[in-house]
């Protein structure tokens, strides 16, 4: 039960107070977590905000709401005297005014204004409950309790009304008194929210069906209030009825509508109950809400659920699995991008042809992997890096070099990619390049504890032994690799161009490629063997801003979210806040970012936006910039290759 308390949020009667923190958390436009100093908040932001929302009555409202509960009562005394006379709620206007005075210490006026208030809403619940801590704070307990009352038979169901009623009961008689409070106030005209605690109680006394029972009646007529499905969802997986959760909350439940924490409750009840179709469906809904506060709590939901998917890979003899080549003629970052060549380097004549294959695994003590037997789908670091290595030098030849290389990875249809504990024979490599290449590179991956070496060989066509062997960390194989291929000629470096530059975290880079592939070859048949779609998108959303200079991570991360809608997926709505600021801000100064953007304006079907950017860049382009162009019409519906 200690992991439930944890995972399910419910309401609390009980309320600590809390010192306020030294700093205020925001978030950027993409969602990431800032912390601004208090002070630097009070004197500058704040003001600012007020002065903003000076006449707008609803905006000023949420401004002063925040403010109060950050501890800022002191500084907005004069915004909520604007709200007052501005606020067409005098309900409203009047509450919040007659709070600061009241936090302020001013009694005397907090009293007149929520009495004021109260001659246009005499029937309002929260006038009443905070006139009446107006009376408790100058000490005429008697008057406070009574007007206490007064407020409950107003509204029954205010929540801190009802709360500080039980509160007081229990400081006179225990709990006997509380429960008696309770019923008291259930006894009201009206009243259903005194059940939820009623409920509580007998939940905790294991007793279900009187515990259902008021439920029920309570959504009836309320599931819709503020608190209601998150606090019957939170007490009920409190005491392990989870699937009471599903067969009572989910009906009414609707994420644009009710408590975040509500879904947050129905995701552990599905979590717990290994309903994966139902989660993701949830989690997909919560997404889309773009609340950022709560991004990272979901992606953990993400996480959990993709592990449930997961099958662990079996191994199997290399010589009974029926492994395809997949050729990548084009960079990884570019799949589901169309025909993107205007954007790559001139291939050079096919003498200069380089295939470069995936990397072998190195036997490993304690793993499964064997030598002579592969595994489909992995996808550790090791497994990961054995594709993404091989797509990485395959980018350095064809942007720093003369050759036109092609990446070769073997997978197996319907089950993923592959990973071979044997390392490359030239038999093997004769079979899977075929005659179309004049040289080939295979590469043998080990790991000793955190260390990972890379061994390099290039084979020259029909040769039954490598031209030559290399050993080296795998970090400096792209340095070794070129060395040795100037030397032999078989390659001539050229002064790549800006749109190919590495990003600084070298192994997060690699990782992203990695998960490129993987969201590229779902489109292959393969869709039911992606797991982690959504965090795969997280993780080079992440790669991408944490690199300004790099074109390419930005590149990627659009390129996944298409090959997500083109696999006939919606996760990648999931990111379209994130990707529309990252490219609605590139400058012409960024020509090579500046020319994909109308691909990242049709993905999103954003069409104002892709028809300008299309006509203004359609303007003095080549001819094949103008057909990909054209091909974005089309290009985004649901695709099985390309």
């Amino acid at each position: 039960m200690g992991l439930l308390s944890k995972l399910f949020g419910r309401g609390d009667d009980r309320k600590p107070s809390r010192p306020q923190p030294d700093t205020i958390k925001v978030y950027d436009s993409y969602g990431r977590e800032m912390e601004i100093p208090r002070d630097q908040w009070r004197l500058k932001i704040l003001p600012d905000a007020i002065k903003s929302n000076w006449s707008n009555a609803d905006a000023l409202y949420s401004t002063l709401v925040q403010a109060l509960d950050d501890g800022f009562v002191a500084d907005i005394r004069d915004a909520a005297k604007r709200l007052r006379e501005i606020d067409g709620d005098a309900e409203r206007g009047g509450c919040v005014y007659g709070i600061v005075l009241l936090e302020n210490g001013d009694l005397r006026r907090a009293e007149s204004v929520l009495n004021d208030a109260l001659q246009k809403a005499p029937r309002s619940g929260p006038l009443l409950t905070n006139l009446a801590k107006v009376y408790q704070a100058r000490g005429d307990a008697l008057l406070a309790e009574q007007t206490l009352w007064r407020a409950l038979n107003a509204d029954p169901n205010f929540d801190n009304a009802l709360l500080w009623y039980t509160a007081l009961e229990r400081e006179r008689g225990g709990d006997a008194a509380r429960i008696a409070a309770l019923k008291r106030v259930a006894g009201l005209r009206g009243s259903w929210r005194a059940n939820l605690w009623l409920a509580r109680l007998h939940l905790e006394a294991k007793e279900l069906d009187q515990a259902v029972g008021l439920y029920e009646n309570i959504l009836v007529v309320a599931a819709d209030q503020p608190g209601v499905l998150k606090q019957i969802s939170g007490d009920l997986g409190q005491n392990g009825y989870i699937d009471q959760i599903i067969r009572l909350v989910l009906p009414f439940y609707d994420p644009k509508r009710h408590d975040f924490l509500a879904g947050s409750n129905l995701l552990q009840a599905f979590l717990e109950l290994g309903d994966v179709e139902r989660g993701e469906k949830l989690l997909h809904d919560l997404m889309l809400l773009d609340l950022a506060p709560y991004r990272e709590h979901l992606m953990w939901y993400s996480s959990r659920f993709a592990d449930l998917k997961a099958q662990p890979p079996v191994p199997e003899p290399i010589g009974e699995i029926e492994v395809s080549i997949l050729p990548l003629d084009q960079p990884v970052w570019t799949n589901g991008l169309g025909d993107v060549g205007w954007l790559l380097p001139e291939r050079m004549t096919s003498t200069k042809d380089i295939a470069v294959l995936a990397f072998t695994l190195g036997v490993e003590p304690n793993e499964l992997l064997r030598e002579g037997e592969a595994l489909a789908g992995r996808e550790d670091e090791p497994g990961r890096l054995s594709r993404a290595i091989p797509l990485h030098l395959t980018d350095v030849l064809r942007f720093r070099t003369d050759a036109a290389p092609v990446t070769l990875l073997p997978v197996i249809r319907g089950k993923g990619m592959v990973v071979s504990g044997q390392e490359w024979s030239a038999e093997a490599v004769h079979k899977s390049c075929g005659e179309q290449f004049a040289y080939a590179i295979t590469g043998h991956l080990t790991r000793t504890g955190e260390t990972l070496q890379v061994g390099l060989a290039v084979w020259s066509a029909g040769d039954d032994k490598p031209l030559a062997r290399l050993a080296c960390a795998f970090e400096q194989c792209e340095t070794e690799l070129l060395s040795v291929l100037v030397a032999r000629r078989i390659v001539v470096r050229r002064e790549p161009a800006a749109l190919f530059r590495v990003p600084e975290q070298f192994r997060k880079y690699l990782a992203g490629l990695g998960q490129l592939f993987a969201l590229a070859m779902s489109r292959w048949d393969m869709s039911d063997t992606l797991y982690g779609e959504r965090n795969i998108h997280r993780w080079l959303l992440a790669l991408a801003l944490a690199d300004d200079l790099s074109p390419v991570p930005k590149i990627g991360f659009a390129a996944a979210l298409a090959n997500s809608r083109r696999r006939g997926s919606d996760v990648y709505r999931e990111s379209e806040r994130e990707a529309l600021t990252m490219f609605g801000s590139v400058k012409r100064s960024e020509p090579d970012l500046y020319r994909i953007t109308p691909a990242v304006f049709r993905l999103f079907d954003r069409m104002d936006e892709f028809e300008k950017r299309r006509n203004e860049l359609m303007a003095g382009a080549d001819d094949r910039y103008i057909r990909w162009l054209a091909s974005l019409d089309t290009l985004f519906e649901p695709a099985t290759n390309s």
